[in-house]
This record gives structure tokens, C-alpha cells and sequence, in this order.
């Protein structure tokens, strides 16, 4: 799942059951990822991942016209084919 958003200050905060990671790729302009009391900075073309762990963070604009797009991975399920041993 992804999602494009100009935005002002953000604050993200999950809940202890979500285990996804979430990438962010700025689109345009420049913004700051702070998680743990620590600044990431972003420009048009770089691109942050954020882990499940990381529960608390914010999205800080640095220029009006900044833009990300937030994509989402969700946990496989366990029975997936795709994860469980191949015999042969």
C-alpha cells in the first residue's frame, strides 16, 4: 500500500501490534525524519526506511512544497507459499 501526501508537521505512532516497516521516498522538496530524538534528512530523490520498532516519529517539512510517498509493507503470512521450505 502507498500513499502520496504534501503535508506540514507529522506526527506517526503505531501501535504495538503493527510489525510493518514503512519506506518514504521524497517526491519533491526537502523534509527531516526525527525518531529517537534523532534528525534524517531528505531531499527530492532520497528515500528513508523506517523500522516496525521505530513506534513514535515525526515528519518535518523543511520546504513548503515537500512530498512523500509513504509505502507500507505488511508482514507475509506464515503460510505462505512463498516461505516455506521447497522439497525436492
Amino acid at each position: 500500500r502507498s500513499t502520496l501526501f504534501p503535508y506540514t508537521t507529522l506526527f506517526r505512532s503505531r501501535d504495538d501490534e503493527d510489525d510493518t516497516f514503512l519506506l518514504y521516498y521524497c517526491t519533491k522538496g526537502k523534509a527531516d525524519i526525527q525518531a529517537d530524538q534523532v534528525n534524517y534528512k531528505m531531499k527530492e530523490g532520497d528515500v528513508i526506511l523506517v523500522p516496525a520498532e521505530a513506534n513514535e516519529f515525526f515528519l518535518l517539512p523543511e520546504t513548503p512544497d515537500a512530498e512523500l510517498l509513504e509505502v507500507r509493507m505488511d508482514p507475509r503470512p506464515e503460510n505462505d507459499i512463498v516461505s516455506e521450505p521447497v522439497d525436492e
